[in-house]
């Protein structure tokens, strides 16, 4: 579910490029559009010709809170309009030279192009490995500091900004660019009536919990209907939420739960999945298994973050374990973000450098944590239930002093969850290990690296981007 358009000027080697662009094994359909353009696209996305569009993954409605890119021409098909969901989940890389302009999903896919710099094939087919990615220092990629949604690893090719709308001139090759305000950067609507929001009165707590309750059924409503839908289950707070508001709306629901040698947390969500009468599928997976993911995750999401390949494997091998069964995952991923989580994790701040929730969601907006190739290849397609600008919007209203009060953090989430009957007090206000404690992925990891850290995210990035070079000079 990729693309790659290119101006007249360029040569593009398909049997290559069918190994670049997700899923990574053909066919790679082309398509002549107007004034010397050539689109190429796998047979995962939909195409018209007839006044050209293009969707991926096909039969996407723009869910705000799922990957999706959509391209179409005007009435005088001289221009192209590129939109992506609001959250940029799906990228979009921008290549350009004397040669023309390229636009794709996957910087990867550039290595099908012979020519890059140089109208004289022959030639640039010996330059093109030198050229193809002009990397920034390594200093610049790795160092701990809050990131900008659009920054680019690499000199040379640009990276959009998540979410923006781009136009494309094809006459005079030129492009331009529609930012919209991400929901953090907005104003938020007048707080809460009655006592002050910093304090914990029951009049402002409900405020909040109905606030959040309505934004959670909008993105709940916006998830297609699929029968057999998959939650990803930890059995924290997250990801029980989503799974007791799927099992109102689909009929074939299920769940899948990730443990390794050293932990799980099996017992937790067996819990939730028991209560709703859901059946629970435990992964446990291997030390190589999750090395052999960490690599993946790393080529295929073209990530230049430790931190992120690590959490990013745990989904990785349970899109793996799905078998065709289910094609449509939904998962709690983000509100960790949203709800000032991470920002009690020493060592989540440290890897990091962020200091608020607005930094928080844009480093996710940067990392590639949300780049959907790993599973686009498998046919699937992930929903993030918080990651909706609804949900989003709340979050960002709800004080911190509410997220962490009555000795609970995320007050607000489990309150409601408890409050609305949708899971058990004492489950709702259960404890869970954030990040990869429960199980222990982090130590496994840095285990089979040869790292004494048990999370060593400055060594993991540095492996990681080394990892990715090597790759992408093949």
């Amino acid at each position: 579910m990729s693309f790659l358009l290119v101006s007249k000027h360029f040569q593009v080697e398909r049997e290559s490029l069918a190994k670049l662009l997700c899923p990574y094994q053909g066919p790679v359909e082309s398509l002549e559009l107007p004034l010397g353009y050539v689109i190429y696209a796998s047979s995962l996305c939909e195409i018209k010709e007839d006044k050209f569009s293009l969707k991926l993954p096909r039969g996407h409605q723009q869910e705000p809170h799922s990957a999706w890119c959509e391209i179409t021409e005007n009435q005088t098909r001289k221009f192209l309009k590129l939109l992506t969901d609001p959250f940029g989940q799906c990228p979009l890389w921008i290549f350009e030279s004397m040669n023309g302009l390229i636009i794709t999903t996957e910087a990867k896919s550039l290595m099908a192009v012979v020519n890059l710099y140089d109208e004289d094939i022959d030639r640039s087919q010996i330059l093109q490995k030198q050229k193809t990615y002009q990397w920034k220092s390594n200093e610049e990629i790795c160092t701990v500091r809050p990131h900008q949604p659009g920054e680019s690893p690499f000199k040379n090719i640009k990276r959009v900004r998540s979410g923006a709308e781009l136009s494309l001139d094809l006459e005079n090759q030129s492009i331009t660019y529609t930012l919209k305000p991400y929901p953090w950067n907005e104003v938020p609507p007048t707080l809460a009536p009655g006592p002050s929001p910093d304090g914990a009165s029951e009049e402002v707590l409900e405020y909040y919990r109905t606030l959040l309750e309505t934004a959670l059924t909008t993105s709940l409503k916006a998830i297609p209907a699929t029968p057999k839908t998959i939650v990803f289950l930890s059995g924290g707070i997250d990801s029980s939420v989503a799974t007791v508001l799927c099992r109102q709306r689909f009929s074939a629901l299920s769940t899948q739960s990730l443990g390794t040698r050293l932990g799980n947390e099996f017992d937790a969500s067996d819990g939730i999945s028991t209560d709703l009468k859901v059946p629970n599928l435990k992964v446990i997976m291997q030390d190589q298994e999750l090395f052999q993911a960490f690599k993946r995750v790393i080529y295929e999401n073209e990530l230049t973050d430790g931190l992120t390949a690590e959490i990013l494997l745990q989904l990785e091998c349970l899109s793996a374990q799905t078998k065709g069964e289910g094609r449509q995952v939904v998962t709690g991923y983000g509100a960790d973000l949203l709800f000032g989580g991470m920002l009690q994790h020493k060592a989540y701040m440290k890897a990091t450098g962020v200091f608020d929730t607005p930094s928080l969601m844009e480093r996710a907006l940067w990392s590639g944590e949300f780049s959907p190739f790993y599973y686009w290849k498998r046919g699937q397609r992930f929903f993030h239930l918080f990651w909706h600008p609804s949900v989003v919007r709340v979050g960002m209203q709800i004080p911190t002093a509410l997220n962490f009060c009555q000795d609970s953090d995320k007050h607000i989430l489990r309150s409601l969850a408890a409050q609305r009957g949708w899971i058990q007090s004492e489950k709702a206000f259960r404890s869970k290990m954030s990040m990869t404690n429960g199980t222990r992925v982090h130590e496994i990891l840095s285990g089979v690296l040869g790292f004494t850290d048990p999370y060593g995210y400055q060594e993991k990035t540095r492996w990681a981007l080394t990892y990715l070079k090597a790759e992408l000079a093949r």
